[in-house]
């Protein structure tokens, strides 16, 4: 049925999740396999869809073989899914030299648009080796506050993720200086890799220089900062303290912004809500549309003040939703990985790190499982968004009863 999907929709779900849950049988994944490389668009797509989806510990072979065929003959319409598809795969610890190659074509490819780059070169990043001088400077590039939200976020989680060379790691200690709020703490697990005295010096000046540096919290730096010297340890304590001190400020902050909240319009928060700085709309749903990630923002306005709904938006980790708590999992390796638990058995954790994407970690090799500090929902939108722009935000979520 994958060469030839229904067209009806109700039907196709029907298969798509039929093919996700039967996804750890060898004959399935071959057939998923095999409509990757032959099928017609719709049974490459819903394939595709499938992949997304599947709950598998460690990506199949075949799949990875099959993904590193067809993302390089795919048209510009089926690039998006393949991308999406790579991306939610768990590589074997080796990686895929195909599929790597294939991913790192599509990042390098300037004719494609910005944000499909970006994906290919996040699903990459902790595989392939350090990036060309080229694509380090469009990555640092997307972190400027003149791109869409989405696409410095994926730019963050590459950078995050990509084995940088000391140069690379100095560079983009400098680039935090003028990083966005939303994007400073997506970045901080690049430092934790050969940490030292130049790079805590530099990654401290970053910081230090930043006019979003507020965004973070001390929990989220302290353990980066563990693993450097004493001596920059000691330097960092002026920063640490100036972070702890913010929330005095916050809460004054939310005091004054929350004094123009009579002045906000809902239809211009609707725009607000939607917009592509913002992002919100990819983390939650109002009514039949939005992400799954966050909260259900439909009746919000039922149950939570003005005040509240301004306060979760301009600083999330105050006070998360029950249910949508963060966890840090340590695993055998030393790696930390942050994100909202999905899934938790005998054999493996799944933790949503973001709108779209999953990591699956198997259950043996976590070694630690702690509640997070903070939120998974990114700071900074009080540095984003005016006190006129918060306000109509508020009064369109006010309205949602």
């Amino acid at each position: 049925r994958l060469q030839a999907p229904p067209t009806d929709a109700g039907e196709r779900a029907t298969l798509q999740t039929q093919l996700t849950s039967l996804a750890s049988s060898p004959a399935v994944q071959q057939a998923l396999a095999r409509a990757l490389t032959d099928a017609p668009p719709a049974g490459r797509s819903l394939s595709a869809e499938i992949l997304v989806r599947a709950p598998l510990r460690e990506a199949p072979a075949s799949w990875l073989d099959a993904l590193a065929r067809c993302i390089p003959q795919a048209t510009d319409a089926e690039l998006p899914a393949l991308i999406q598809a790579a991306r939610a795969q768990r590589l074997p610890k080796g990686g895929h030299a195909g599929l790597i190659a294939a991913l790192n074509r599509v990042g390098a490819n300037p004719r494609l648009a910005p944000s499909l780059r970006l994906e290919a070169l996040a699903a990459t990043a902790a595989h392939a080796g350090a990036p060309e001088p080229a694509i380090l400077d469009f990555l640092l590039t997307h972190l400027a506050s003149n791109h869409p939200l989405a696409e410095r976020q994926v730019a963050a989680d590459a950078l995050a993720r990509a084995r940088l060379t000391p140069a690379q790691q100095l560079r983009l200690a400098d680039a935090l200086a003028t990083a966005g709020a939303m994007e400073i703490p997506r970045l901080l697990p690049a430092f934790e890799r050969g940490p030292g005295n130049e790079l805590g010096l530099r990654l401290l000046a970053g910081l230090g220089a930043s006019p979003a540096r507020a965004s973070l919290r001390p929990g989220q730096l302290r353990p980066v900062l563990a693993k450097y010297p004493s001596e920059i340890r000691q330097e960092a304590e002026a920063l640490l303290s100036s972070l702890e001190a913010d929330t005095a400020r916050q809460n004054a902050r939310v005091d004054a912004v929350a004094a123009g909240l009579a002045q906000g319009d809902i239809r211009r928060g609707q725009a607000v809500f939607n917009s592509p700085r913002t992002a919100c709309v990819l983390c939650h749903k109002i009514g039949y549309g939005g992400g799954l990630l966050g909260p259900d923002l439909t009746a919000i306005g039922k149950i939570r003040s003005e005040r509240e709904l301004l306060e979760a938006v301009m600083y999330p980790s105050a006070a998360i939703v029950r249910g949508y708590e963060t966890v840090v999992a340590t695993t055998r390796s030393g790696e930390s990985h942050s994100g909202i638990l999905k899934l938790e058995s005998a054999d493996e954790l799944v933790l949503a790190t973001g709108p779209d994407s999953e990591l699956r970690l198997a259950r043996a090799q976590v070694t630690d499982l702690e509640p997070g500090a903070v939120s998974a929902m990114p700071p900074g939108m009080d540095v984003v968004l005016t006190p006129q722009e918060l306000a109509d935000l508020v009064a369109f979520l006010k309205s949602r009863l």
